[in-house]
């Protein structure tokens, strides 16, 4: 007894430095996030002040095209290029916080101003007084003076941004370097506790432990943003794929009242990180140009619909009216990318939900313009709802913009999904606007034009049971993640099949040679041996034809087309939705 006290306290003291030197590294990993940030912040007042000068150099192309020539139209130059300088200078006096920085922001806008009104005092002199009068005032050299005026205090500018992202760099450095450091101290004091009790309790206990080292550094983020999102996405995927999975599995058993509270709870807020990192992969597709859109055929009115019924629950919880109005002269079956097209209703219905204490929803789709190849279609979202002030919608589809400051902080969401809205619909040559007033509601518009077909397109993915024609199934597990498998299991027992479990590529290689199975469910990213080597394999030097459909959790890179191209039947993205699963796999074996 005597020596448990001193035990305790020794114990206890080392408890708290390592819970010390945990709150350390989380804020030098925080610290490091914070500058990430900074970087793109000081690229885009790089970017908005490099425009003025672009925009200017159109000015001046303007003035001295109509001061030559006398041609009108080349005042359209500085007409177009004059209002994009003022919403540059406008964005600029928002991104810059620095006081040395802003004092030269006035200077510019002053400088600009001047040059701007040069520009058309020339103009004027060649409207008024010809040629020969309006050369003899360009060429006083006046203009040029202030445009070698605002490039220089440009690029001063420019230099000062270069000097305060190379101090945010340097503690970026700074803590990268302590978080390693804390990291080191940390397991250094893990083992002396390891080491102490050892000695206290006389045990001989062989030391098995081994520190994990962190693969995902922030550092490399600045020159590899497209390859960092793909990593997240990856990483955040593979266990929100068994949080979500093993939170529907729960959801069907008996429960009590409040553990089913608990369990929507946590799916609810699972769905939306998904939600969440969607927008920032879609986000950085479309900035990257890697975005694709499917051309498929398929029934608008029964997608609307489907689409539709997401809504059904969260509309009658707020106890608002939900109005679908369908224009029935639409083509039946149309060729586009229906999720894509899902993707943009639901945001534009969510926001709506969003700012909707009262009243009702409308989405209506119409028919507005229609040939023997083409349909072009108009979806309207209205809503009662708080509404959006006048001065703000010239900004509300631009990224991480939102309605007020405090929209975020009363309601949530990044400001990400009428930026992606915009990207998806301008990207299949569509164009989307919005009306507001405040107090009164919101109308979002948009056009798309899709392709139309005589065929027939593939059933869609309507609610099923299980099929009982398809029996004694038997599948191949291949994954290397232990939740995952688990979570496999147990969504294939309630399918009623029977399945194998294989941790990489080369175990199922193995597998094949000695059992017999109907359908693989492979990975893409495992050790050893991944799912696209494991499948050319089979394809290749196997020469089976066992339907193969891929799990992958990488949604940045991979695509139909990509698994197509080793093999592959089809794909489904983690987290896994247990009906879309089973009709693949049906699918699949009826092929």
């Amino acid at each position: 007894m005597k020596n448990i006290k001193p035990r305790f306290i020794i114990s206890f003291f080392i408890l708290i430095i390592l819970i010390l030197i945990s709150a350390l590294s989380l804020k030098s990993i925080n610290t490091l996030n914070n500058n990430s940030k900074w970087v793109i912040h000081s690229y885009k007042v790089k970017l908005g002040l490099s425009n003025n000068i672009s925009l200017l150099k159109d000015v001046e192309t303007g003035e001295r095209g109509f001061v030559l020539t006398g041609n009108k139209d080349f005042k359209k130059f500085s007409d177009l290029a004059i209002p994009e300088i003022q919403r540059n200078i406008l964005n600029l006096e928002y991104l810059i916080t620095d006081e040395k920085q802003l004092l030269n922001l006035d200077s510019l806008k002053h400088l600009i101003d001047k040059k701007i009104a040069i520009s058309y005092e020339n103009i004027n002199v060649r409207e008024q007084h010809g040629l020969n009068a309006a050369v003899e005032k360009i060429s006083s050299q006046k203009g040029k003076l202030i445009m070698d005026d605002i490039r220089l205090l440009t690029n001063n500018m420019e230099d000062l941004a270069d000097k305060l992202l190379v101090g945010r760099t340097e503690v970026s450095h700074d803590s990268f370097l302590f978080a390693q450091i804390f990291v080191l101290v940390g397991g250094i004091i893990s083992i002396l506790i390891a080491i102490f009790l050892m000695i206290i309790n006389n045990q001989s206990l062989t030391l098995k432990n081994k520190l994990i080292e962190s693969e995902e550094v922030l550092t490399v983020a600045l020159s590899s943003k497209q390859q960092f999102l793909a990593n997240m996405s990856h990483e955040i995927r593979t266990p929100m794929n068994a949080i979500i999975g093993f939170t529907k599995v729960l959801l069907k058993t008996d429960l009590v009242p409040k553990q089913k509270e608990y369990l929507d709870a946590i799916k609810t807020s699972s769905d939306g990180l998904i939600v969440l990192i969607n927008d920032i992969l879609d986000l950085a597709k479309t900035d990257a140009g890697k975005m694709t859109f499917e051309q498929t055929p398929f029934k608008m009115e029964f997608s609307i619909s489907t689409m539709l019924q997401v809504f059904d629950l969260k509309i009658k919880e707020k106890n608002l009216e939900l109005v679908n109005e369908y224009d029935n002269k639409i083509p039946k079956v149309l060729i586009g990318d229906a999720p894509r097209l899902h993707q943009i209703l639901l945001n534009l219905l969510s926001n709506a939900l969003k700012f909707t204490p009262k009243g009702k929803i409308t989405i209506s789709v119409r028919l507005l313009n229609e040939d023997k190849e083409k349909a072009t279609l108009e979806f309207v979202i209205s809503d009662t709802g708080t509404g959006i002030a006048e001065d703000k919608l010239e900004y509300i589809f631009e990224n991480f913009q939102q309605a007020t400051s405090s929209t975020s902080r009363i309601f949530g969401g990044t400001g990400l999904g009428l930026a992606i809205c915009k990207q998806l619909v301008e990207r299949q040559g569509g164009t989307i606007s919005v009306k507001s007033k405040i107090d009164e509601g919101s109308t979002f518009s948009f056009t798309l034009t899709f392709q139309k077909t005589n065929g027939e397109c593939e059933k869609e993915n309507e609610e099923v049971e299980l099929d009982k024609e398809i029996k004694d199934i038997k599948v191949l597990v291949v994954e290397d993640v232990r939740l995952n498998q688990l979570l496999m299991q147990t969504i294939l027992e309630d399918f009623k099949f029977k399945y194998d479990i294989a941790d990489n590529g080369k175990i199922a290689i193995d597998k094949m040679q000695t059992e017999t199975y109907d359908i693989i469910l492979m990975d893409l990213q495992m050790p050893e041996m991944n799912g696209f080597e494991a499948t050319e394999y089979i394809r290749n030097t196997m020469n089976s034809k066992i339907p193969i459909i891929a799990l992958t959790a990488d949604v940045t890179t991979v695509d139909a087309e990509k698994c197509k191209a080793v093999g592959m039947n089809d794909y489904i993205s983690k987290p896994l939705d247990e009906q879309i699963l089973y009709i693949k796999i049906i699918k699949s074996l009826k092929r």
